[in-house]
């Protein structure tokens, strides 16, 4: 399934995607981001504990911070870019697994 990408009235975003595991089961992903109404670090709610996490740039969990402009003009548009920047990356990992250059 394609990834869905949701805004509500405040320019939060809700990310839902497909991923494969480790084991080759399919699950699905529900992130939530947020960041300052001006503008600033990207936040990610962590889904069953009550906490946050601040994502990189391609949505990882380590490297450089992800920073936005703006909640309700530009989170939208920084989040689809670093999942599609996460996809990219995981399509040339594959390839150079597979001894495809």
């Amino acid at each position: 399934m394609r990834a869905q990408f949701t805004t509500d009235g405040d320019g939060n975003v809700l990310l839902a995607y497909d991923d494969v595991g480790y084991n080759g089961t399919t699950q699905r992903v529900i992130r939530w981001f947020t960041c300052p109404a001006p503008g600033g670090r990207v936040m990610e709610r962590l889904f069953g504990e009550w906490g946050w996490q601040y994502p990189c740039v391609k949505l990882l969990s380590h490297g450089a911070p992800l920073i936005c402009d703006s909640r309700r003009g530009y989170l939208l548009a920084c989040i689809r870019r670093e999942y599609q920047a996460l996809r990219r990356a995981e399509k040339r990992e594959a390839r150079l697994e597979g001894g495809v250059k």
